[in-house]
Formats: C-alpha cells, sequence, structure tokens
C-alpha cells in the first residue's frame, strides 16, 4: 500500500465536496494542482472545430462568422475560449462534471455560455414520457449569497460528465472526478507535507 498503517483511518481525512477538494487538493497539493494544471491548459490547445452533418452523411465545417462558432471562440462577456475551456476541464477533473447555463436573447437564440459552479448546481430528475425531459427535467442552481434555488430547464444547459455509476441515474447525469477519487491519497500527501 502506498499509505503508511499508521495513516489509515486518521480523522483529518479531506472532504470530496467540491469547495474543500477546490481549496485543499488543487489549491494546496502541489501534485494534485500540477497534474489539473496541466490537464486545463492542453484541453483548450487543440482548435474547436464546429461542423453540420448533412442527410447523407457527409460534415460541412461552419464558417467563423457562424453564431455558433463566434459563441464558442467568445462563450461570454467574461471569458475568452481558452478560459472557458480550461475551466471546464478544472470542474471535471474536480468534479467530474461541468453544467453550463445557456443565456438566451428574447427571439431564444444563444447569446452567451455561463460555466457554472458544480456544488450550486444539482440535477431535478423526471418522471415525465416527454421527449426533452426524460430522466431529468433540468438542473437546480443554488445562487451565491441568496440561498435560493432557480430552476435551469435542460434546454437551457449543456452538461459533461465523467460517469459515476454508482449515481442515482447510474451515470448518465452524475460525474466523478479523478480529484474526488484520490481525496484519501491527497489527504495523505497534505498531511506528511506538514
Amino acid at each position: 500500500s502506498l499509505i503508511p498503517e499508521w495513516l489509515t483511518g486518521a480523522l483529518w481525512l479531506i472532504s470530496t465536496s467540491y469547495p474543500t477538494l477546490a481549496e485543499k487538493a488543487y489549491g494546496a497539493n502541489a501534485v494534485a494542482y500540477s497534474c489539473l494544471r496541466l490537464l486545463s491548459q492542453s484541453v483548450p490547445e487543440a482548435p474547436c472545430r464546429s461542423y453540420q452533418e448533412e442527410a447523407d452523411g457527409t460534415r460541412t465545417e461552419l464558417p467563423r462568422d457562424h453564431p455558433l462558432v463566434a459563441l464558442i471562440r467568445r462563450p461570454n462577456e467574461l471569458m475568452t475560449e481558452y478560459e472557458f475551456w480550461e475551466l471546464v476541464a478544472l470542474h471535471v477533473g474536480i468534479v467530474g462534471r461541468s453544467v453550463w447555463w445557456e443565456e438566451r436573447s428574447n427571439a431564444g437564440a444563444p447569446i452567451a455560455l455561463w460555466p457554472l459552479r458544480p456544488d450550486r448546481v444539482g440535477p431535478i430528475y423526471s418522471s415525465s414520457a416527454e421527449p426533452g425531459e426524460r430522466v431529468l427535467w433540468g438542473y437546480s442552481y443554488l445562487d451565491p449569497g441568496t440561498g435560493k434555488a432557480t430552476p435551469i430547464p435542460r434546454r437551457d444547459t449543456v452538461a459533461f460528465n465523467l460517469p459515476d455509476p454508482a449515481g442515482e441515474s447510474g451515470g448518465i447525469v452524475e460525474g466523478v472526478g479523478s480529484v474526488e477519487v484520490l481525496a484519501r491519497q491527497i489527504s495523505s500527501d497534505n498531511e506528511a507535507t506538514k
């Protein structure tokens, strides 16, 4: 075992909640930080390409002035494409999921993508048989500072996850991140460093 006998069952193990993992693993452990930084900075290096698939299966790359390409290049007023993908990779690496809110114009077209802090987002499961509402109706977002939950329909979100087969939906909705899984080893390393 990599963990000495005297460390097993210790009470100083870090919690697997997102804020604790972000602070005590990513923010306080050099190995976890370095691995996540390398991953999060590598993901946006590859150019993101958008395609339209035709009925015959051929794909045509969308032009730079296409609304989807422009949205990805500048997902919101505070982030560049690079910063956006970097943050998404960090969310997925820490807790295995990243949920974005699609801000829409009055006409209903997406005008911005906002990555939401994972611990403030929870699934709203559904028993509906309606397309677009099966299994998952949407997400509940806990507004910072107010404690008020805002429901966000699934059509207004984009979600990525590293499937958690132990989750309520069997991994369709829930995720489990690498840092979450490594919390015990990171705790041991943090304690040894002290």
